[in-house]
């Protein structure tokens, strides 16, 4: 059985893409379960480890935080003709994981 399966975890003072301030993040059997406003987890947690990130982002593993471009196109360069290739340079992204 893969180990990530059996994780469970809680993450306090996580920053997440999309939300203005860290929050706290309920991982069982190695998938998200709960995302909570704030860090305040720690006492209502009871009996599941809790790990403080202390203001680290987390993304999910297909999710660079940061790309200039993919497949030869460089982003900022990008002209109106070049739209269409961005489903083929998502596809390739989420390939990479």
């Amino acid at each position: 059985m893969d180990r990530h399966l059996d994780l469970n975890l809680n993450l306090i003072n996580a920053n997440l893409p999309g939300f203005s301030f860290p929050q706290g993040v309920g991982i069982r059997q190695g998938q998200i379960a709960e995302i909570r406003a704030g860090d305040n987890g720690r006492d209502d947690w009871a009996g599941v480890e809790v790990l403080d990130l202390e203001g680290d982002w987390i993304s999910l593993g297909g999710w660079d935080l940061q790309i200039n471009g993919a497949l030869g196109l460089a982003f900022p360069d990008i002209q109106r003709s070049d739209w269409n290739r961005l489903e083929q340079i998502c596809n390739f992204l989420w390939e990479q994981g």
